[in-house]
């Protein structure tokens, strides 16, 4: 393991999702891999590991280590902002895994032992709710890159405009991998247009919003929403896109959450959408904010893919 031979902090970094049993991932830089621990026995716990595999910090470059501290320091000035604790800790251990990472330990006035070190892994762990994880790291997230000099401008989610179609096209095709997912080819050339202007057949034009998510000046997704469709009083989603380059860094989770407000917001009492059945990273996303099957299996062919498509919902 000190050559990196199964190195399970050398599969993490390769991991496309960001979420896992052990935590969820606020970012990933130059030099290291950041994580918020599920164990949250201390508010703000956050791991941040290096990219490259060494076992001492000595052992990078002098310019490595010197961003990989930088990396250290904007975690625990964003976890004290955040969480507001009395002291904060580091750990670099490597014990049991000997790859280079930083625990970033809150420090509070009751956490049980303010003389001396933490008993963390001694102690029973404490999981929060997806949901609390999920606001917490978005807000972690926010406060970091904040630190590391970087874009943390908030989301604005508003409706596409028809002189965004290049905007949208462009966002179409650097999200190939859905389209070849769902109908087995890359997108069209008119892809946007058909987004903008295609409805459900039982659907109600009026009820249509098509989102666009911006950051800054830059179109990063969309949503395809319907009010009042397949029946009153349910939402429907009809396609979430978020921009390979921003994936991992939890605007997918800040999409879904806004989606929900936004179907709450119109009276619906139920919010479905409809995903592949052999997207297994889709459905367990959406499992962790609360979407469950229906039971149902819709078979369809969708351009040169025969696909099965399994509705969700949930309850809003």
């Amino acid at each position: 393991m000190c050559r990196g031979d199964d190195c399970p902090l050398c599969e993490a970094m390769a991991l496309e999702h960001d979420q896992d049993r052990y935590g969820v991932t606020l970012l990933r830089t130059e030099s290291s891999l950041v994580r918020l621990s599920r164990n949250q026995r201390q508010r703000g716990y956050c791991v941040v590991v290096s990219v490259k595999h060494v076992v001492e910090p000595f052992e990078l470059p002098r310019d490595e280590a010197r961003a990989f501290f930088d990396d250290v320091m904007a975690v625990a000035s964003g976890v004290r902002r955040t969480c507001a604790p009395v002291k904060i800790n580091y750990e670099i251990l490597g014990n049991v895994v000997p790859h280079l990472h930083c625990h970033v330990f809150p420090r509070y006035a009751d956490d049980g032992s303010p003389p001396g070190p933490l008993t963390l892994f001694a102690e029973p762990p404490v999981h929060l709710p997806d949901e609390e994880v999920l606001e917490l790291a978005t807000r972690l997230r926010a406060a970091i890159l904040r630190d590391m000099g970087g874009d943390a401008q908030e989301l604005r989610f508003e409706p596409l405009q028809r002189e965004q179609l290049p905007a949208l096209q462009a966002l179409c095709e650097a999200c190939s991998d859905y389209f070849q997912l769902m109908s087995g080819s890359p997108p069209s050339s008119t892809e946007a247009l058909s987004l903008m202007q295609t409805v459900p057949e039982t659907a109600s034009p009026a009820g249509k919003r098509l989102i666009g998510v911006h950051q800054g000046r830059e179109l990063i997704g969309a949503l395809d929403l319907y009010r009042d469709y397949p029946s009153r009083k349910l939402a429907w989603m009809g396609i979430l896109l978020l921009h390979p380059k921003l994936r991992g860094h939890g605007h997918g989770a800040a999409m879904i959450r806004w989606m929900i407000d936004w179907a709450r917001e119109q009276g619906c009492v139920r919010l479905r959408l409809g995903v592949a059945d052999d997207n297994a990273r889709g459905l367990e996303v959406l499992a962790r904010h609360g979407f469950r099957p229906t039971g149902e299996r819709i078979s369809r062919v969708s351009g040169a893919r025969r696909l099965v498509l399994l509705p969700l919902e949930r309850e809003l």
